[in-house]
């Protein structure tokens, strides 16, 4: 650099940016991913708060006059309607479109076979759901039960709408699109099994915290293998919509002699489609560029972004396990 009269001047040395600056600097993919964990977080519990708070102040008492559809169907919509304002702000933050943000290029037909693969083959990892929860029953844990609208009629359009695609679909942006994006400097397993443990404290579910971890994480490595979050979608939408379809005929649990071949046909997706996508498929996230010390500083802060909803997750989290405990004694 030179001044006015020609001689040259020393370079300035560079400030070194630290992780707190770095999360507070302009928009990036890491801090901005961060955050919007933590606002998507935020927005939930805010949003029930305000409902909370609405509901009382006109007099409506759940305890005394049970659950109507209406009430359960706001339940419901809640999480979407946090995830979508998280999604807006991300969008306004980063100034990236839609298609960006959920790599919606065309991928291989494929992938949408191996993901259902997937599906049906985490359907066995589920039972680590049942084991769980019978080892905290035998603690004192009482399972809270999560009722659903009315099924009756074309009620279960409604449900299928509300709780099968809706969270599907904002639940696989934000976790398979935003989030993962935001979790590169991880790696493809660091990132997959980084979001995996995200997926599963939002949801806030002790007793379905294991398989949640385990959906989550494959999910995100199928996402990173496909370069699209469409397959997890349809696949999200199919486990939500399943669940419900067997609800409503009153499908609770399969009979030994069926459940059998179940489990073994299961098995057998979940070690193919995972066998395919870690030892086949090589499609990994970018590689990061920079020095070691950016790169850490990257990792950084994206898990400082998502810190408060971290620490909001698992309030709630312990909140419900402890709750679970106590109201065996009421």
């Amino acid at each position: 650099m030179k001044h006015a009269n020609g001689k040259k001047q020393p370079n300035q040395p560079q400030k070194k940016q630290t992780v707190f600056t770095a999360l507070l600097d302009k928009p990036t993919r890491e801090n901005s991913s961060g955050f919007a964990f933590s606002f998507a977080t935020m927005f939930m519990l805010g949003l029930s708060l305000l409902v909370s708070f609405i509901l009382a102040v006109s007099g409506f008492d759940s305890k005394k006059y049970g659950m109507p559809d209406w009430y359960l169907y706001l339940s419901f919509a809640l999480t979407p309607i946090a995830l979508l304002l998280a999604t807006f702000w991300y969008f306004h933050r980063t100034k990236k479109s839609v298609a960006q943000t959920i790599k919606a290029q065309k991928c291989h037909w494929k992938y949408y076979f191996i993901a259902l693969a997937l599906q049906i083959g985490l359907f066995s990892v589920s039972f680590l759901n049942t084991f769980f929860a019978d080892f905290l029953v035998r603690l004192g844990y009482k399972q809270p039960d999560v009722p659903i609208p009315s099924l009756d009629g074309f009620g279960i359009v409604g449900v299928l709408l509300v709780v099968a695609l809706l969270p599907a679909i904002f639940e696989e942006i934000i976790f398979r699109g935003i989030v993962l994006d935001g979790a590169y400097a991880y790696g493809t397993a660091g990132a997959a099994l980084l979001c995996g443990g995200l997926f599963a404290l939002f949801h806030q579910n002790p007793v379905q915290t294991i398989y949640q971890f385990c959906w989550g994480a494959a999910f995100a490595l199928m996402a990173i293998r496909a370069g699209s979050v469409f397959p997890t979608m349809l696949a999200h939408f199919v486990n939500n919509a399943v669940i419900i379809i067997l609800q409503k005929y009153g499908v609770e649990n399969i009979p030994t002699p069926v459940f059998i071949p179940v489990i073994i046909v299961s098995g057998l997706c979940l070690l193919g489609s995972l066998a395919y996508l870690i030892f086949v498929d090589k499609n990994h996230l970018p590689e990061e560029e920079g020095t070691p010390e950016q790169k850490k500083t990257s990792r950084g802060v994206f898990i400082l972004g998502t810190a408060i909803g971290i620490l909001i997750c698992f309030a709630s989290w312990g909140s419900a396990l402890y709750m679970g405990f106590v109201g065996t004694g009421a």
